[in-house]
C-alpha cells in the first residue's frame, strides 16, 4: 500500500501526497496566477496544520465545502427561507432583522428582512459580494442587493433570488459558477442569464470548483457551473457558463447542492439526486460512480426539507425521523457506525427533528424539543458543546437560545435564535464566525451586527455615532458620564445614550470633544453630557451628567458645536450662543467669564456654521464680506488675523473670502475652501499645518497637494480629509497612529492615505484617534485604543488599520 506523507491544515484539503480525490495542479497554478501574494497570504492566516503518515490513501479530510444548508421544516413554500415573523435576528443599526443565514467555506451570509445581504469571512474571491476581494471579520453589506427573497452560499461564490424571480451571484466564477456566461471571477453580483422565475436557489462545489442551481416557479430545475460528475443534471459531463434544464423533474420544491451532486425535494415528498456517487450520496441503493440524470433516493416519500453536506445529505421526513445516507467516515450520518450508505438511515432514531443544518464532514440538527444535537466531525468545535471532538453519538450544543434554524459550512456552524441574533461555532480562521476575531470556538458566539450610521464623532478618548434608526451610541472613556449611558463604566463597545435611542427621541447628528458630547434632535433642539465643571452642557450647573439634559434657553439650532471646555449653537435666524469656559474669551461674549447659561456671541446674526477647537470658536457667515470669522484664544495664530492677540469678540481671517467646512484642534484651525483645497494655520509643532516651518503662522497656509477634498476635521495635534475618491489623508502627529498609517512617523507634514479605506463619506478626529463613516453607514476608527475608543471590543494597542466599530450583541 503505498504510504505517503500528508500535510492538513484548517483550510480543509490535501496539500501534498495522496488522495483518492486528489485535485489536478491546476487548481494550485490557479491560485498563483491569480495572485501569489493572495495564495501566501491566506497560508499565514491558516492555523492549526497536520503533517501524519498516511497509510490509507484516503484521509477522509478531502477538499470541499457545504451547500447554503438553510432548511427548516417550517419554511415558505416559494423560497424555503424562513419568514420575518419567524425570527428577528442580528439587526443593523436601522432595526433589520436578519431572516435566513447561510454558510459556506470559509463565510457566512444574512439575509435580512428587509431583503439586504450581508456577509463575513473569507472574502479573497468576491464572496463577499461589496466590490473587494479582502476578508472581513464582521458583516458587511452586499452591493447592490435589496430585494433577495432566497439565499445560498458556496465554497467560494453566493447566489440570490430577488424579488421578481431573477437570480444574481458574485464570487468564484472558473467554471461558470455564476451562470454569467463568462469564467471570470465578481466581487459585485452578476445576474443569471436567462432566469426570471426563481423560487429557490442552492449553491455547492468542492474547493475551487463549484455549481449551482435553481428551482423554476413551475417545478422545473435548472443548473450551472461544473459538470465533472454529472452535477448538472443535464445528461452530459460538459460544464456549462449557463443554466441548463435538469433532465426528468417537473415538480420539485427545493433543491440542494453538495460537492459534486445535487438533490431535488419533489412536490410528493421523494426526493431525486444526480452527480457524483463514490460515496453513496445519491442515495439509490446504487454502486454507480456517478450520474449525469437524476436517480431516485431509496424509501423516501415524505421529505419535508431537504440538506446535503460535502458528501452526505439528510431530509427530515413527516415523522420527524431524520434519514441520512452518503459518507460516514467521521460518523456524521448518526447511525452510531464509521460505514458509507448508499440508501438513507435512520440518524439518531430516538429524537424527532424540525431541522437540520451539516457542515461538511458533521451535522446538527434541531430536535423537537428544541435541543441542537450534533455528530461527526468536530475536530474544530463544529458540535458546539464545549469540546474538540469527533462523535458517532449525539451532544448538545451550549446555543444561548431557542435555534429556528441551522447552517453549516466548511467546518463552522450558524443557527438563527428566537432572541433577534445569530450565533456561529467552529472553525474561525477567515472571521467567518462573525465575532471580530479569528480564533475558533467550541461554544456558540454572537454574531457581531456592525453599528450602521449617519454621523459620528470623535471626542477624547471616547466616540460617538448616530445610528440608522436615529440612536445616539456613544464607546470609550466614561469618567465623566460622556457616553451617556447612565453609569461612569468604560465601554469598549457601543452604549447606547439613555432616552436617545430612535423611539422616544431622535438624533439627527452629534458632536464631542474633550470630556463632553451634544445631539441634535429630530426638533432640532440640544441635549448634552458628560464633563460639566466649567458650564459646559449649558444646565445652569457644574454637575457632571451620566445622562442628557438639555442646555437652558437655547430652543431649536440649525448648526451646533462642542469645544473642549464649552458649547455653542446657532440659531434658526443666525445668532450665536455659546456657554461653558471662557478663560480666553472663547464664547465671545466681550468677556473671560465662564458661563453656566447660555450666552449671545456679541455682533452675529448670520451664521449658517459654527465650529469650536479647545480655547477657540469659528463661523462661516451665510452672505457679506469677512465671512470666516474667529475668536478666543490666539497665542499660536489660531484665530488666522494676522496677529498672536487673543480676542473676545469676532475677528476675520485673513485670505479665507470663503469655506465649506472648518476644522479646529487645540492649537491649530484648518478650513475646506469651496474649490475643495484646504488652509491651515495657527500652532505647527507636530506640523499639523503641513508644511516643515515655521512653528507657528497666524495666517491660512495651502496644504500642498491635497485636492478635491469633502470633508475635513482637525484631532488635537492633526488633521484628516476626506476626499471625493473615498479615500481619506490626514497630517499632523502620528505617535499614535492616528493618521492611520504604520509609517513610523512621530508627525508627518505630508498627508498620508489611510490604510485600507476605499469609501468614506465623512471623518472626524479625536484627541488621538480618528473615525471615519463609510457610504455603507458602517463606522470605523484607527488610533490610541486604551479605553476602547476604537469600539472595537478590544482596547490596548495602537491600530494604524481603520476597524469597524461592533454594535452590541
Amino acid at each position: 500500500m503505498l504510504s505517503t506523507y500528508r500535510v492538513y491544515c484548517e483550510l480543509g484539503f490535501s496539500v501534498l501526497g495522496t488522495n483518492k480525490r486528489l485535485y489536478s495542479m491546476y487548481v494550485l497554478s490557479r491560485l498563483f496566477l491569480r495572485s501569489l501574494a493572495v495564495w501566501m497570504g491566506a497560508a499565514v492566516i491558516l492555523t492549526g496544520c497536520l503533517v501524519e503518515l498516511d497509510t490509507t490513501g484516503d484521509s477522509g479530510i478531502d477538499s470541499g465545502t457545504s451547500e447554503d444548508a438553510t432548511v427548516d421544516a417550517d419554511t415558505d413554500t416559494d423560497t424555503g427561507a424562513l419568514d420575518a415573523s419567524d425570527a428577528s435576528g442580528i439587526q443593523d443599526g436601522g432595526g433589520d432583522p436578519v431572516v435566513q443565514v447561510a454558510s459556506g467555506f470559509k463565510a457566512t451570509c444574512a439575509r435580512l428582512a428587509s431583503g439586504g445581504v450581508t456577509c463575513w469571512g473569507d472574502g479573497r474571491f468576491g464572496q463577499l459580494g461589496n466590490g473587494s476581494w479582502e476578508t472581513s471579520t464582521t458583516p458587511v453589506a452586499v452591493t447592490g442587493v435589496s430585494d433577495a427573497r432566497d439565499l445560498a452560499v458556496g465554497p467560494f461564490h453566493a447566489c440570490v433570488v430577488g424579488a421578481s424571480g431573477g437570480v444574481s451571484c458574485w464570487g468564484w466564477n472558473d467554471e461558470g459558477q455564476l451562470g454569467n456566461g463568462i469564467v471570470v471571477d465578481s466581487a459585485l453580483p452578476v445576474d443569471v442569464i436567462g432566469l426570471q422565475d426563481a423560487s429557490q436557489v442552492a449553491v455547492g462545489g468542492r474547493a475551487y470548483n463549484g455549481s449551482s442551481c435553481a428551482v423554476h416557479s413551475g417545478g422545473s430545475v435548472s443548473c450551472w457551473g461544473e459538470n465533472e460528475m454529472g452535477q448538472l443534471g443535464d445528461g452530459t459531463t460538459d460544464d456549462s457558463e449557463v443554466p441548463v434544464t435538469v433532465i426528468g423533474i417537473t415538480d420539485a420544491e427545493e433543491v440542494a447542492v453538495g460537492a459534486s451532486f445535487a438533490c431535488a425535494r419533489r412536490v410528493g415528498g421523494q426526493v431525486m439526486c444526480w452527480g457524483d456517487n463514490d460515496e453513496g450520496q445519491l442515495g439509490a441503493g446504487s454502486s454507480v460512480a456517478s450520474s449525469s440524470v437524476g436517480l431516485d433516493v431509496t424509501g423516501v416519500d415524505d421529505a419535508q426539507s431537504l440538506v446535503v453536506g460535502d458528501e452526505h445529505a439528510c431530509v427530515v421526513r413527516g415523522s420527524g425521523a431524520l434519514a441520512c445516507w452518503g459518507a460516514n467516515h467521521e460518523g456524521q450520518l448518526g447511525d452510531s457506525t464509521w460505514i458509507d450508505r448508499n440508501e438513507p438511515i435512520h440518524a439518531q432514531p430516538t429524537f424527532q427533528f424540525t431541522s437540520v443544518g451539516l457542515s461538511s464532514y458533521s451535522t446538527c440538527g434541531r430536535s423537537l424539543a428544541g435541543q441542537v444535537l450534533c455528530w461527526g466531525y468536530g475536530r474544530y468545535g463544529q458540535h458546539g458543546d464545549g469540546a474538540w471532538e469527533t462523535r458517532r453519538f449525539p451532544v448538545e450544543a451550549d446555543v444561548p437560545a431557542e435555534v429556528l434554524r441551522i447552517s453549516g459550512g466548511m467546518n463552522h456552524l450558524c443557527a438563527v435564535t428566537s432572541e433577534a441574533s445569530v450565533v456561529c461555532w467552529g472553525s474561525n480562521d477567515f472571521g467567518q464566525l462573525g465575532t471580530q476575531e479569528r480564533s475558533s470556538t467550541i461554544v456558540p458566539e454572537s454574531v457581531q451586527g456592525g453599528l450602521t450610521a449617519t454621523a459620528i464623532a470623535a471626542g477624547e478618548r471616547f466616540s460617538c455615532a448616530v445610528t440608522t434608526g436615529g440612536a445616539v451610541q456613544c464607546w470609550g472613556a466614561n469618567g465623566y458620564g460622556q457616553l451617556g449611558d447612565s453609569t461612569f463604566v468604560d465601554r469598549r463597545a457601543p452604549a447606547t445614550v439613555v432616552g436617545i435611542d430612535g423611539n422616544a427621541l431622535s438624533a439627527q447628528d452629534v458632536d464631542a470633544m474633550v470630556g463632553h458630547a451634544c445631539a441634535r434632535l429630530s426638533d432640532s433642539t440640544l441635549r448634552c453630557w458628560g464633563r460639566n465643571d466649567d458650564g459646559q452642557l449649558g444646565d445652569g450647573t457644574t454637575a457632571n451628567r451620566n445622562l442628557p439634559v438639555e442646555p437652558q434657553g437655547v430652543g431649536a439650532t440649525s448648526h451646533y458645536a462642542v469645544g473642549g471646555y464649552h458649547t455653542c449653537a446657532v440659531s434658526p435666524g443666525g445668532g450665536v450662543q455659546c456657554w461653558g469656559y471662557n478663560s480666553y474669551g472663547q464664547l465671545g461674549d466681550s468677556t473671560t467669564e465662564g458661563r453656566t447659561l447660555p450666552v449671545a456671541v456679541a455682533g452675529l446674526t448670520d451664521v449658517s456654521a459654527i465650529f469650536a477647537g479647545d480655547d477657540h470658536t469659528c463661523v462661516i457667515r451665510s452672505a457679506g464680506t469677512d465671512r470666516v470669522l474667529c475668536w478666543g484664544r490666539n497665542d499660536y495664530g489660531l484665530l488666522g488675523d494676522g496677529t498672536f492677540v487673543e480676542s473676545h469678540t469676532p475677528v476675520p481671517v485673513v485670505g479665507v473670502a470663503d469655506a465649506s467646512v472648518l476644522a479646529l484642534g487645540r492649537y491649530h484651525s484648518c478650513a475646506l475652501l469651496l474649490d475643495g483645497t484646504v488652509a491651515c494655520w495657527g500652532y505647527n509643532g507636530n506640523r499639523q499645518l503641513a508644511v516643515m516651518t515655521p512653528a507657528r503662522s497666524e495666517v491660512p497656509l495651502a496644504v500642498g497637494g491635497l485636492a478635491g477634498v469633502v470633508d475635513l476635521s482637525a484631532g488635537e495635534y492633526h488633521t484628516c480629509a476626506t476626499l471625493d475618491t473615498g479615500r481619506i489623508r490626514c497630517w499632523g502627529s502620528n505617535v499614535h497612529r492616528q493618521c492611520g498609517s504604520e509609517m513610523d512617523h512621530f508627525a508627518t507634514d505630508s498627508p498620508l492615505e489611510v490604510n485600507d479605506l476605499l469609501d468614506a463619506i465623512a471623518v472626524d478626529a479625536g484627541e488621538v484617534h480618528t473615525c471615519a463613516l463609510r457610504s455603507s453607514g458602517e463606522v470605523v476608527c484607527w488610533g490610541s485604543n486604551p479605553q476602547g475608543e476604537l469600539g472595537t471590543l478590544e482596547t490596548g494597542t495602537d491600530q494604524p488599520t481603520p476597524l469597524q466599530v461592533l454594535g452590541l450583541p
